[in-house]
């Protein structure tokens, strides 16, 4: 018992303890104390630093990403402080496709301890892959008030320069200002599947000349290739992000035939979308609705 009152107590406790027990014993007992309060004095400093480095761990998980974990530094400030929170485990899908607007979207989970209870905000930072920084920013963290651990799940939107490898850098801070240790991960973005919604027109008559065609999806960028029938690779056309749009050019040598059209886009490195049909037809047949002049005279010029 005396032991567990030493070792939660700070360094002053500890010097009048020693001195109270002093006064008490002869030489023998002031060379135990002494032996014991050497003892005593390792005993508070080793689990400070365990506060600080013993919740830390190598993230990745289920080989889904992977996070480095580094050492957080303890608020030591004042009475009633705590240690830094402390986060791990990082798990996050390492392939993500682009969004049309150069963006992705992370979802992702890590586990967390906070003595204080109070996790405030996530931190992030995205570099290129030549370690350029292109955003960094701070979202509110809500629903963990009091919470002195647990797994933070969180959906994020990074900023991205196209397709490629990026890192990304996550730590939190608490509501006393305490930054965690910092977990660094890589994803591989990659264009997304196009999913065709729309074309227009839906038909064009046999031995049109060039015709210009608009489709509508998601997933179309502006390095999208069309493909009629499989074969014909159409690359020369106009994407339009705000409405997820591209409108492109069916060469007339497409259209010499009645038959159906099929229209497919794919991305780079990406399989092709789902089908959209246009229909060449035949020519209509004339119908007259009006005629002048109406009547002639005979023989007239």
């Amino acid at each position: 018992m005396f032991i567990k009152r030493v070792i939660s107590a700070d360094l002053r406790q500890l010097l009048s303890v020693c001195s109270d027990f002093v006064s008490r014993g002869g030489t023998s007992r002031r060379k135990r104390l002494r032996a014991r309060g050497t003892s005593y004095a390792r005993a508070i400093t080793v689990p400070l630093v365990l506060a600080a480095v013993s919740t830390v761990g190598c993230g990745g998980g289920s080989g889904s990403g992977t996070a480095n974990a580094n050492t957080g530094t303890a608020n030591t400030g004042g009475s009633g402080s705590s240690a830094a929170p402390q986060i791990s485990n990082l798990t996050y899908p390492n392939s993500i496709a682009e969004n049309s607007n150069g963006t992705v979207t992370l979802s992702g989970t890590l586990n967390f301890t906070d003595n204080g209870g109070g996790l405030a905000t996530l931190n992030v930072t995205v570099l290129d892959a030549n370690g350029r920084q292109l955003s960094t920013f701070s979202n509110p963290i809500a629903g963990l008030g009091g919470q002195a651990s647990g797994t933070l799940s969180a959906t994020i939107v990074l900023t991205v320069t196209g397709t490629g490898t990026f890192t990304f850098q996550i730590s939190v801070t608490d509501a006393n200002g305490s930054k965690s240790n910092e977990l660094t991960g890589t994803i591989q973005v990659v264009y997304p599947v196009p999913a065709l919604q729309s074309v227009s027109p839906i038909s064009i008559p046999i031995n049109s000349p060039d015709t210009v065609v608009t489709i509508r999806g998601s997933g179309i960028v502006a390095a999208s290739t069309m493909q009629v029938n499989g074969g014909t690779q159409i690359t020369q056309g106009g994407f339009i992000p705000a409405t997820g749009s591209y409108f492109f050019t069916v060469p007339a040598a497409d259209l010499t035939a009645i038959e159906p059209l099929s229209i497919t886009v794919s991305n780079p490195g990406t399989a092709a979308s789902n089908a959209l049909t246009i229909n060449v037809t035949a020519n209509p047949v004339p119908s007259l609705s009006f005629l002048s002049p109406a009547a002639a005279g005979l023989g007239g010029g």
